[in-house]
């Protein structure tokens, strides 16, 4: 196989944009395809090699597997184990036992599962993660392990159908992936039957060189023109509201097709991609992106964001360069590193990571650090989201009984879910039967004949619909049912502007009382900071309330009749939301992220949530 400094060079294009997604830097809202490039040019490079063993007869799955643990498995360890010192003494007990996750997860490959579980590429969680960027290495050694052996398989016994397998497994997997992402993002995007369309691209890059590479001679520099600016648009058009990976995916993927199949020929984007300096980062990329989360991710623990880019850019870069040198290329020596060596310090590595990762589950985090005190407020972060959702959940579009019980239909996000868990450890369901309906904030919680999809992410729009909201035969029984249906959301501008409306229709069509809960907010809750403050005095202290909940609340004054509005800052912060409590007298967080009720907190505010419903005629509280 002939070196193409040009691939090295776009290796480089790759990594960049992925670092500079990662550092916050705006104007790169779509560096995250970067790692669409890198699984092109991975299924590219690593077919051609096979193909080239087997045209030879010399391939053997043991040398493959050997050769992928050189290439992969010491910096990913290393820059691994370098981690642990810094997450013991940075990260809190919750972040440092879902580290100990990671740890397991890396030498077995199931990094891309376990954050798939957790959820969420794109939140702000994932920005506190310091080994969620090795989902993508987990989905590349997936693919390793199976594709060899099919290809290996087809060559001998089929191999006039190797091509069609390859071109078949590009369609489906890319249709899988189209079908996903609207209904399930997280599945799409972290899970390798959704991904492997982008590896078998250039899979098929590889198989079909001889017939492509005609092509390519004769149209080198359209095809690099080309597939240059399809990549550059996705990096700078796409962001966090793209549906991807689905058919947006095509876009960056299609892009680094055409620059290989453009080969090595000389043409101003192939002569820029092999610039020296190009090059020379593309060599060090794996190492950068190993590098790069991890450092950004510790200095955001230690609220040092705005170093982000003079500090840990740099850092970044000085890491993987000694990394690169002092740890990718001794390895790849075989006189210095034979296979056994390879194999057998490759699983010393991986039982270490994982007893590591076990040792930190199993203690908790190491919780004991901490005083008893603490050790409280520590385990209500641990708590809080299956505490938010569990009763919400249960009650989900359940069936009012013909009791002489009050029905309320409650519907919204997780800030329904909270006033489910007020009312209930107020013991309100012994007068009150429940039942709930999810409506998430991002799919609006309207009642409306206009269209309203133009609001809607694109990456929504298609699984909200799936969601439903109010169509549901059975949603609509429910409301002609219900007494009350109380609207519960993280409100959002163009939803507030429809709520005139929605309060009108369902008004028209049902007899329930209406009720639209404001939102509620305690200040921003910073672990660290919740710690330092002396314990003998957390139950006076105070902070104001987020701006933007705020200005939230005004909105909705405004937009809707005092008689349908519920104001729960009257509640929360004791209607002065520049003085928000943030501890129960007990010394219990009331919040544990600012917006929602901690256990404590939900037993805590009841009674006074109980006293304001019942001021807007919810009477049958006092039965």
């Amino acid at each position: 196989m002939n070196y193409r400094p040009e691939i090295d060079g776009l290796r480089a294009i790759a990594v960049l944009p992925v670092v500079l997604f990662h550092a916050g830097v705006g104007l790169f809202g779509g560096g995250f395809v970067g790692v669409d490039i890198f699984f092109v040019i991975s299924g590219y490079l690593i077919t051609t090699i096979i193909l080239h063993d087997l045209k030879q007869d010399k391939f053997r799955i043991s040398k493959f597997y050997e050769r992928r643990a050189r290439r992969i498995l010491p910096a990913l360890f290393f820059v691994t184990f370098c981690c642990v010192p810094f997450a013991y003494f940075i990260l809190l007990p919750n972040e440092l036992v879902n580290f100990g996750r990671s740890l397991v997860a890396v030498p077995t490959f199931l990094s891309n599962v376990l954050f798939w579980s957790e959820r969420g590429y794109f939140g702000g969680a994932t920005e506190l993660k310091p080994l969620i960027h090795t989902w993508s290495l987990a989905v590349e050694e997936q693919f390793y392990l199976l594709f060899p052996i099919i290809l290996m398989i087809l060559w001998y016994q089929l191999r006039k159908w190797t091509g069609s397998f390859i071109l078949i497994t590009i369609l489906c997997s890319l249709y899988i992936s189209w079908f996903l992402t609207d209904l399930h993002f997280e599945t799409a995007f972290y899970l390798p039957f959704a991904r492997a369309w982008e590896l078998m691209v250039g899979a098929a890059a590889a198989f079909y060189s001889k017939q492509l590479s005609n092509v390519g001679n004769q149209y080198s520099g359209i095809l690099s023109i080309s597939g240059f600016s399809l990549i550059f648009y996705a990096i700078f058009s796409f962001d966090k509201t793209t549906a991807f990976p689905g058919l947006a995916a095509t876009i960056p993927v299609f892009g680094t097709l055409l620059l290989i199949i453009a080969g090595p020929s000389k043409n101003i984007v192939n002569s820029a991609l092999s610039s020296p300096w190009l090059v020379k980062i593309g060599l060090m990329s794996y190492s950068l992106y190993l590098w790069h989360q991890p450092i950004f991710v510790f200095l955001r623990h230690l609220n040092l964001h705005d170093y982000i880019i003079i500090v840990g850019i740099p850092l970044s870069f000085t890491l993987s360069l000694f990394s690169y040198r002092f740890i990718e290329t001794p390895f790849r020596d075989r006189s210095k590193f034979s296979m056994k060596n390879i194999f057998t310090y490759s699983f010393i590595a991986s039982s270490v990571s994982i007893v590591l990762g076990m040792i930190l589950i199993f203690n908790d985090g190491f919780l004991n650090r901490y005083s008893e005190v603490d050790q409280k407020i520590l385990k209500q972060f641990v708590d809080q989201g299956n505490y938010n959702q569990t009763r919400f959940d249960k009650l989900q579009m359940r069936a009012f009984d013909e009791t002489s019980k009050r029905r309320v239909l409650v519907v919204g996000d997780s800030y329904a879910k909270d006033l489910i868990n007020v009312m209930y450890e107020g013991q309100i369901d012994s007068v009150i039967q429940f039942s709930t309906k999810q409506i998430n904030s991002e799919c609006g919680n309207v009642y409306s004949v206009k269209n309203f999809d133009e609001f809607i992410p694109e990456n929504r729009i298609k699984r909200c619909a799936w969601m439903g909201r109010y169509e549901d035969p059975n949603m609509r029984l429910l409301m002609a049912e219900a007494d009350e249906i109380w609207l519960a959301n993280s409100w959002q501008d163009w939803v507030i502007d429809l709520m005139p409306e929605t309060l009108e229709n369902l008004s028209a069509e049902f007899d329930a009382e209406i009720k639209v809960f404001g939102s509620k907010h305690f200040g921003k809750i910073s672990p660290n900071k919740i710690l330092n403050i002396d314990p003998s005095k957390r139950d006076q202290y105070n902070q104001a309330s987020s701006a933007e909940v705020v200005s939230t609340n005004e909105k909705l004054k405004a937009a809707i009749p005092s008689d349908f509005f519920v104001d729960l800052s009257l509640v929360s912060c004791g209607g002065n939301t520049s003085e928000c409590l943030i501890f129960t007298k007990d010394g219990l967080l009331i919040s544990s992220d600012g917006g929602h009720l901690t256990r404590a907190g939900a037993k805590h505010l009841s009674g006074d949530y109980i006293k304001l419903l019942s001021l807007h005629a919810l009477t049958s509280f006092n039965k």
